[in-house]
């Protein structure tokens, strides 16, 4: 399905894959970098059935940032409609930063899980065990409910913010381990839907 300024591609699964900074994005009148290596992931994941919604143009807006948004409210629709039960929101990190992963939850009572706050310590548990290291609401929480994770939290889908180091993904950085990454949210995206459903057992 095609939006002015987005799409979503749909799957079988029930967890969301969200880019919305995919493309330049605009923010109090400044023009932000593309995030573009999100939408090269979600369209991988959505090859494994996971839909997903990708910011296809610069309309002067923010979908992680402005109070009103189409993208966040066909977001919306979509998950209630397919029954949705997560919403992983893909952003991307400075090269500059020295973690390789931020998970942004909300705030310390990761309000943006919905109670599922055993999500955040296994996902960090997941990283580390692969060989990387994550920070919880460091250095962003997604706490506002303009962040598209927010805005769903408020909405009762859980949902949470996944930055990811520029430094890994991109080309520029003359250091990509992209198919590494892949692989790691694949298993965060297994253990999340299990979790939901009661059935995770961790397996290093």
């Amino acid at each position: 399905m095609k939006f002015e300024g987005f799409e979503i591609l749909s799957g079988t699964k029930k967890i969301l894959i969200s880019a919305p900074h995919a493309v330049e994005q605009t923010r109090d009148n400044k023009v932000k970098y593309a995030e573009q290596e999100t939408a090269i992931i979600a369209k991988m994941l959505n090859k494994l059935g996971y839909p997903t919604i990708i910011k296809t143009e610069n309309l002067n807006d923010d979908a992680n940032y402005d109070l009103e948004s189409p993208y966040k409210q066909q977001l919306l629709k979509f998950c209630q409609k397919n029954n949705i039960l997560f919403v992983l929101d893909l952003h991307q990190l400075s090269q500059t930063r020295e973690m390789d992963f931020c998970l942004g939850t909300g705030s310390e009572d990761n309000r943006n899980l919905l109670n599922h706050n055993n999500i955040a310590h296994l996902t960090k548990q997941l990283a580390n065990d692969n060989g990387f290291t994550l920070e919880i609401n460091n250095p962003y929480a997604a706490s506002s409910a303009r962040t598209v994770s927010g805005f769903c939290s408020r909405n009762d889908f859980p949902a949470m913010q996944f930055e990811i180091n520029s430094k890994l993904v991109s080309s520029y950085c003359n250091a990509t381990q992209l198919d590494d990454v892949y692989d790691l949210i694949v298993k965060i995206c297994d253990m999340i839907e299990k979790e939901l459903t009661n059935e995770y057992t961790f397996n290093k």
